[in-house]
């Protein structure tokens, strides 16, 4: 229902702006009005919004550089709220989120799940020697969770396809119109282009935790980038989302999902091959100093690529892929 909030309105005081007040914090898409706010005598109640490209023929700053860009304290309480992570720890700015989950992993004084986010990361990587690109309005985070299993036996394609499925799930939840794919073993695609990454890591010498880090391009547009081949959710809607909304979609599909991961879960299995954009097509898929170039046919129950060769259906549990035009 949507509640007036106090404010004043250019040439005037004691007005007020009404906007929808959601389940979720707020995305520009939901302003329902337009006008220049000069001051607000309650700017919490504003959390988040800025419309200087959305609004035309006025201007909107409150709180310039909140909830679209960075998180705020009512942000994390409400992940605590709404999810089921039982900890948040926010950075400003940190390395990676990455490192420091697996640092919290370490420490038996955490209870799990556990989440990581910031508003920027300097050294933010993925799989293998590879680099994630972190400006502001990417939602960076990692995740600590228990896992049943020693090291050896925690399937990182498995849980990376698991965060990968829930990520495209909450997305589409947020823009039913997107078409969004798993690209296997850990990226997203929105169409052709890459919209998160995903990296998934086991803490050495620790029994029963895992890391799942995730990084989506939300607000970041990626024009000026130099990743031709990434996109983002502004550059794919034309509008900017709150992180938190976006975070707490993400996690709520990650809790349902996770349920599914046990060893061989079919149910789980034909969810990753309806997301698999790379069913159909020919592939190259790169493991050290092997390849393997077929057509694609899916995924397995337990996280391999299968890809049909003139020697058969061949099973990648691992590797880089690409699509060979």
């Amino acid at each position: 229902m949507a509640q007036p909030i106090r404010g004043r309105l250019a040439g005037q005081r004691g007005g007020a702006l009404t906007v929808p007040r959601g389940p979720f914090p707020l995305c520009e898409a939901d302003v329902s009005v337009k006008c220049r706010i000069i001051s607000d005598d309650d700017p919490e109640r504003l959390h988040g919004l800025r419309a200087d490209s959305f609004f035309s023929g006025g201007d909107l700053h409150v709180n310039d550089r909140v909830g679209f860009w960075r998180f705020g304290q009512e942000d994390v309480a409400s992940v605590r709220r709404s999810t089921f992570v039982r900890w948040v720890e926010h950075h400003a700015t940190v390395a990676s989120t990455n490192t420091r989950a697996l640092a919290v992993a370490a420490d038996n004084s955490w209870h799990v799940p556990a989440l990581i986010v910031a508003d920027e990361q300097t050294e933010g990587r993925g799989r293998g020697a590879n680099r994630w690109w972190s400006a502001p309005g990417c939602l960076t985070c990692s995740l600590v969770l228990g896992t049943d299993g020693e090291e050896a036996s925690i399937n990182g394609t498995r849980v990376s396809l698991t965060a990968g499925l829930a990520v495209s799930a909450a997305l589409q939840q947020l823009c039913p119109a997107l078409p969004v794919g798993l690209k296997w073993p850990n990226d997203v695609f929105i169409r052709a282009r890459k919209v998160c990454g995903i990296l998934v890591e086991v803490p050495p010498r620790v029994v029963g935790r895992v890391v799942v880090g995730i990084g989506v391009n939300v607000n970041n547009p990626m024009a000026d980038s130099g990743l031709a081949s990434a996109t983002s959710l502004v550059d794919e809607v034309g509008y900017r989302f709150e992180l938190t909304r976006v975070l707490i979609a993400i996690l709520r599909q990650l809790e349902d999902h996770l349920k599914l991961l046990a060893p061989q879960e079919e149910r789980l299995a034909s969810c990753w091959r309806a997301y698999c954009m790379l069913t159909g097509n020919t592939v190259r898929v790169q493991a050290g100093s092997n390849h393997t170039v077929g057509v694609c046919r899916g995924i397995d129950a337990n996280g391999a690529l299968l890809v049909e060769t003139s020697r058969g259906v061949q099973q990648c549990l691992t590797g880089a892929v690409s699509i060979v035009s």
